[in-house]
């Protein structure tokens, strides 16, 4: 297999049908700013029963999927495992499969290993995920960060 070089996983997102959008190890829900759930409820105004207002430790809000559709996949993938709001994907979303944490006064850069194409990975491709992950997690103060994915990322477990 081709290394992915652009930031655009789809051929081999639907080849898996999504892994990284189902409830799982790596997936929950992605953190979502203000702008970006503002966004999401603009296009898809039924969006609002979904994305859930989240009061972090230090009283910064963030905002997260609430539920999941029918077979425990996110509410945004259509039936062909295609994102519906791929135009306007979160931050959290465009990064993956890399995700970034707080390591003690660093930024931590992990590969969900359970990704297809993890390994097929070019390193313009994970140049730019880090880029967006580094975003991500700028967004928010590291405890709210820390919140979030103590309540929603099962990796946050392993990472502390």
């Amino acid at each position: 297999m081709k290394a992915v070089e652009s930031n655009n996983l789809k051929k081999i997102c639907h080849a898996c049908q999504s892994c990284c959008c189902k409830n799982g190890a790596f997936f929950s829900s992605p953190i979502l700013s203000l702008a970006e759930a503002a966004a999401i409820i603009s296009r898809f105004p039924e969006s609002q029963e979904i994305i859930q207002e989240v009061k972090g430790p230090t009283g910064e809000y963030y905002y997260t999927f609430s539920k999941t559709n029918p077979i425990g996949s996110c509410h945004f993938l259509d039936s062909k495992y295609r994102c519906k709001i791929y135009n306007i994907k979160p931050l959290d979303c465009q990064s993956y499969p890399i995700r970034a944490v707080h390591s003690y006064a660093n930024i931590k850069f992990i590969v969900d290993k359970n990704c297809p194409a993890s390994t097929n990975l070019h390193y313009k491709f994970i140049r730019n995920c880090r880029e967006i992950a580094r975003q991500s997690i700028n967004r928010f103060d590291k405890e709210t960060y820390r919140h979030w994915l103590e309540n929603n990322v099962g990796l946050a477990k392993i990472q502390n």
